[in-house]
């Protein structure tokens, strides 16, 4: 097995003919499998994604890159925030983020960008636990795993104990961001 790839510079763009063959196939694939992720759209004969991606201190060349994914699989929309409707987090480095905790709370997939590239490898979007960040905390399989477990019923319990948070007006993160961080955890 080759050594996992650190950056989307590894990867020259598809050329157009393969892109074609692409999408092709993959309208092929959703016609013929019979059950897919998406929804119909407003008229009923375009899908719709139903969940989205949202990229966290990553560089602009894997956010592009992850757009780019998005367009040419399907299944997801792409996000720049987490909403109620985000499946999956992708962290280019790591760090404690707005979007990453706020993903790690609604018990999304947080997941590396080598996930990203191995799903360019694989031409589809491969399986998600290899590249599950649980070294970052092992709150991020087990709010995941809870989520599953309760359907649409979920609700992280991480902050229960905390008591009063008094979030400063002179705090660079956006209040209001915070605000909904705290109350959803």
């Amino acid at each position: 097995m080759a050594p996992p790839r650190r950056s989307s510079f590894d990867f020259e763009p598809l050329p157009k003919f393969l892109k074609k063959k692409e999408d092709k196939d993959s309208t092929q694939d959703e016609s013929s499998s019979g059950r897919s992720r998406r929804g119909k759209g407003a008229r009923g004969n375009t899908p719709t994604p139903v969940s989205n991606i949202v990229c966290t201190s990553c560089h602009k060349d894997d956010i592009n890159l992850v757009k780019q994914l998005v367009k040419m699989f399907g299944l997801f929309s792409f996000s720049t925030s987490v909403t109620s409707s985000t499946s999956h987090v992708v962290s280019g480095e790591g760090k404690r983020t707005l979007n990453l905790l706020k993903g790690l709370l609604q018990g999304c997939w947080i997941v590396t960008k080598e996930w990203v590239l191995s799903s360019l490898e694989e031409g589809k979007w491969v399986d998600e636990e290899p590249y599950e960040m649980v070294d970052f905390s092992p709150a991020v399989r087990n709010l995941r795993q809870e989520k599953g477990a309760f359907q649409g019923a979920f609700k992280s319990e991480l902050f229960k104990d905390v008591g009063t948070v008094y979030i400063s007006n002179s705090c660079r993160a956006p209040k209001e961001e915070l605000k909904q961080l705290i109350c959803s955890g």
